[in-house]
């Protein structure tokens, strides 16, 4: 049985890949797929998208973004869930409110995943990001 948290691992390739394509996801994410986002500076009403929502998103951060990765600093597991402490970094194709092109942007970031036979089930994303200085 493969470490929950290298399922995790797994899904960010896909997602850092900027792939909006099923097939990439379906080793790694169930159909009934769910991700909430909780408000945040980048995001202040949150949201909640289905796996379809998730790959239309993923392809509008392709414009966005040229970049990103996630660097997992710490994580804690169970039978059915895993929550991870990630640096997120994200190199800006295009401005960005405050942010201009070109501009490395970061985020620490907690994410708690659910499985369900060894797919995960749901996402849950609390994050903040830098500050923008004037």
């Amino acid at each position: 049985m493969p470490r929950k948290v290298d399922i995790v691992t797994r899904f960010f390739r896909r997602f850092v890949s900027f792939s909006t394509e099923w097939k990439d996801y379906e080793p790694v994410l169930a159909t009934d797929f769910s991700q909430r986002e909780f408000p945040s500076p980048a995001n202040p009403k949150g949201v909640t998208l289905n796996a379809a929502e998730l790959l239309k998103k993923i392809g509008e951060t392709r414009k966005q973004l040229s970049a990103q990765h996630f660097e997992i600093s710490n994580h804690i597991e169970t039978d059915n869930q895993v929550a991870v402490e990630v640096l997120w970094t994200g190199l800006l194709a295009a401005d960005l409110g405050p942010f201009k092109k070109g501009k490395n942007i970061k985020a620490n970031v907690c994410m708690v995943f659910e499985f369900r036979d060894e797919k995960i089930v749901l996402q849950r994303i609390y994050d903040s990001h830098e500050v923008v200085s004037g």
